[in-house]
């Protein structure tokens, strides 16, 4: 009933993960993107814009007690945020538009580009496999 061999194990031991360190063109261009925008956010409370007596001198504020927003010369009250979300869809086309646009002009060579990296990749892996089963054509 029972064999004298040993059971089959049926977990692998565990194998340790460690991180790497990525290089690269995308990653350098990550980071300087982070740093400047991460820059512009912890340094514009700081910049001083000049709006005459009794108004704050700063240039990016939102003042919740005075139910109003300051955005270097402009200053939006609460009825004209709906000016704000228009350009904020306007925008928003915009960049769909230019990037469909985009995606027209250049749709037809990266097909070609894809299919050519699909034959390139198939003829590859039928010299693997012509090889490994020492077959000629």
């Amino acid at each position: 009933m029972s064999s004298p061999e040993a059971p089959e194990q049926l977990y692998a031991a565990r194998e340790p993960v460690f991180p790497r360190r990525v290089k690269g063109k995308f990653r350098n261009l990550k980071w300087l993107i982070m740093i400047v925008t991460l820059g512009i956010y912890y340094l514009t409370p700081w910049i001083r814009w000049d709006r005459g007596p009794e108004l704050p001198d700063q240039a990016v504020l939102v003042d919740l007690a005075s139910r109003r927003f300051f955005f270097f010369w402009i200053e939006i009250w609460p009825h004209e945020f709906y000016f704000v979300a228009g350009l904020l869809i306007m925008a928003g086309l915009g960049l769909f538009l230019l990037f469909e646009l985009i995606h027209q002009k250049f749709h037809h060579l990266l097909s070609q580009l894809l299919l050519l990296c699909l034959l390139l990749d198939y003829l590859h892996y039928l010299k693997v496999f012509l090889h490994l089963h020492h077959l000629d054509i």
